[in-house]
Parts: C-alpha cells; sequence; structure tokens
C-alpha cells in the first residue's frame, strides 16, 4: 500500500460545507472544490472514519482495520497520518480522546450513511407507498458503484462491500415488489436483471424478474430466467427447481391472470392430451 504524503490543495473550511463520497473512489470535496489525498493509508483512515462520521473510533479498531499485520508500529503510524491530515489543512475536523478518533461531520455528509438513512426511511412503518419508493429509488442511485474502488487492501473495505451489497439487494427487491404493485412492471426488469447476474442462484430475485418479464408481455423471457435458475442450480448444487419456481413456470405458460398484468392475454391456454412442461428436465428423480 502507498505512503505517499498527502496533498489537499484547499484550506480549512465550514465542515458543514464537506461531503464526501465512498461508492466508486474515494472523494472528498470541500464546497465546489475536490479535496486530492494521495496515498492509500490516507485515504482508508478518511473513509473509516467517515463511515462512523460523528461517533469515536477506538485507536484499536482503526490499527485492526488499517494495520492488521504490522500492529508494533501500527500506533506510531496511525497518530503520524492523523497529526499530518490536521496539519495540511483537511476540511473536517478530527478530533482524537481516550475514546478514539472522531471525523466531525453530519451523517448526512457521507454518501453511505444517506444511503442507510434512505433505506431506513423506506422501512418506516405507515409510510406511503409513493414515499416509500421515491426514498428507495433514491438508494439504488446513490449505491451504482461499488464502494472504496482502489481500496481492496484493508479489511474493512471488504466487510463494507458485502454489507453494501446485501443491502442494495433488499433495497432492489422491495422496489422491485412496489413497481409490481403499482403496475409499473418494466421499470423493473432493468435492476432484477442486474440483481440476479449478482445473486445467480438465489430464487427471489429471479422469481421477482420472471414475474416483471410477465407482465410486461414477455413470457418467453420469462420461461427462459426460470430455466435459466434450474440449469444453474442443477450445475452447481445438484437441485432441482424450487417448488414456488416450478409454479410459477406452469402459471407463466398458462397466462394465469394472477402473473400475467391486464392488458395481456390472460385466458388460460387449453391443451387436448398435451401436458404442460413443468421444466425442460426429463427423467430426473
Amino acid at each position: 500500500m502507498s505512503t505517499a504524503a498527502i496533498v489537499i490543495p484547499v484550506t480549512r473550511t465550514d465542515a458543514s460545507a464537506v461531503s464526501i463520497g465512498l461508492f466508486g473512489p474515494l472523494t472528498v470535496r470541500s464546497g465546489q472544490d475536490a479535496v486530492v489525498l494521495r496515498g492509500d493509508i490516507p485515504r482508508a483512515i478518511v473513509a473509516r472514519l467517515a463511515l462512523s462520521a460523528g461517533e469515536p473510533v477506538s485507536a484499536d479498531e482503526l490499527i485492526s482495520e488499517l494495520w492488521p499485520d504490522d500492529q508494533a508500529t501500527a500506533l506510531t503510524n496511525l497518530r503520524s497520518r492523523i497529526s499530518r491530515l490536521r496539519s495540511e489543512g483537511f476540511p473536517a475536523a478530527i478530533h482524537g480522546d481516550r475514546q478514539g478518533y472522531l471525523l466531525d461531520l453530519p451523517a448526512e455528509a457521507v454518501d453511505v450513511l444517506r444511503f442507510r438513512a434512505l433505506l431506513g426511511r423506506a422501512a418506516e412503518h405507515g409510510l406511503a407507498a409513493d414515499e416509500a419508493l421515491d426514498a428507495l429509488a433514491a438508494a439504488e442511485a446513490l449505491a451504482a458503484h461499488e464502494p472504496l474502488r482502489g481500496l481492496d487492501g484493508f479489511p474493512f473495505v471488504q466487510a463494507l462491500r458485502e454489507r453494501v451489497l446485501e443491502e442494495r439487494r433488499g433495497a432492489v427487491e422491495t422496489l422491485a415488489e412496489l413497481w409490481l404493485e403499482r403496475g409499473e412492471h418494466a421499470l423493473a426488469v432493468g435492476p432484477l436483471a442486474a440483481l440476479v447476474r449478482r445473486h445467480p442462484l438465489d430464487e427471489k430475485p429471479t422469481r421477482l424478474l420472471a414475474t416483471a418479464l410477465a407482465r410486461s408481455g414477455r413470457s418467453s423471457e420469462a420461461l427462459e430466467a426460470i430455466d435459466a435458475l434450474g440449469e444453474r442450480l442443477a450445475e452447481a448444487q445438484g437441485l432441482d427447481l424450487p417448488p414456488r419456481m416450478t409454479e410459477l413456470r406452469l402459471a407463466v405458460v398458462r397466462r394465469d391472470p394472477a402473473v400475467v398484468s391486464a392488458g395481456l392475454s390472460a385466458v388460460a391456454v387449453e391443451r387436448t392430451g398435451i401436458p404442460i412442461p413443468l421444466t425442460r428436465f426429463v427423467g430426473r428423480a
């Protein structure tokens, strides 16, 4: 990891004008000006403190997340790096005491914390569907990129990425369910297709995607999505298609009105003497 000096071409300013972006590469802005941090370790320190903006992070925790393999000199390195951040005019105050180090910024100044606040807002009991949908859409837009690109060598980064991935998954699934309830089926297809690519063996994303496709008049693509899941499960885990997915496939084939959207042909297909295939797989025990 690089230990180059920090170059910050701005002077200290009001912390309320500072914003930190953790999605994508780390970005720091002071008003309209970009703050350039040179070196992985300074960027990692700022990023980790930003994740707990307004709350102290103990020196031990920072050391374990920044120097897990070199703790003999880690405390000295930490103090030196933070001292340099302060002396070179980092635009948000960094306080240190016995409890640890604190980045003096409001949570809304950090995009990951705004993302989580939006998810919390969407989950509030009694919130109108339109407001929940707006909050989830705003959260998904914020999280368009993987967090902290370029800082792969720090333990907290991978943990953050895994947590955000699960948070995004829940947000997209809930957002898609709201779109389906509102009849805006086509809006759900793109985000759900991306979610299926990230979670290829999980049932729920494919089930929602197939439903969105069927209700958008794309029944053949819905069947392909279901069958592709069956093929992936068979190849990776030796499993059959889950019963709920088998039922959904049959409903799409039959154009069940509960699955196929209104406005499309919702009349069940009548067949005489020809059974409707449940899956592409034949002869499996």
